[in-house]
């Protein structure tokens, strides 16, 4: 009889072992898709960095349909269609990405640069002067700041935001400084 007990004691133990990691997993298609998305944006950025633009667009598209609310990969396709000069595209996978990263201040740089390439300079001033707000040291946007109002013939406040780029470290070529 004691040997009967124990048998049972095991197999309830067992089964409820069993039952406690079936709570445990709660959603395991997710945690799949989180991680395919991560080997899909890792694979994109490779492609990228090896000059096949149309390789990590596709990738990059994958890694979304994967993980809709990957701002980094909104970001990195952006950044990919601006590498072959498809602005508007890029422009709304710029959007997309500080959607969901709202302090994401690359991707508001880029915007501004999408926009400035199209000659919307409203809008790109606006998404610039979002980066500013959440990188105010940054002589890159300060820079890019300037050359908008170069382009909108607005000397006087393009000098101002060169001198600025300047004072940062950044040389007349948009360059910066080597310390």
């Amino acid at each position: 009889m004691s040997k009967a007990v124990l048998v049972i004691a095991i197999l309830f133990f067992m089964i409820f072992c069993q039952a406690q990691a079936m709570v445990m997993v709660t959603n395991p298609k997710k945690e799949t898709n989180s991680l395919t998305a991560e080997m899909l944006l890792e694979r994109g950025s490779r492609a990228f960095e090896d000059s096949d633009t149309e390789e990590a667009i596709k990738l990059f598209r994958k890694s979304i349909r994967a993980d809709k609310s990957s701002y980094e990969a909104y970001y990195r396709l952006g950044v990919a269609y601006a590498n072959i000069r498809e602005f508007k595209k890029a422009i709304s996978c710029f959007k997309k990405a500080v959607k969901f990263k709202r302090d994401f201040a690359k991707a508001y740089v880029n915007l501004g640069s999408a926009y400035g390439s199209l000659k919307i300079y409203k809008q790109a001033l606006a998404a610039f002067k979002k980066a500013l707000a959440l990188e105010p040291d940054d002589p890159i946007v300060y820079y890019n700041i300037g050359s908008i109002y170069t382009a909108m013939k607005k000397q006087d406040l393009a000098l101002k935001y060169f001198d600025k780029a300047k004072k940062l470290g950044l040389d007349s070529a948009g360059q910066k400084k080597r310390e």
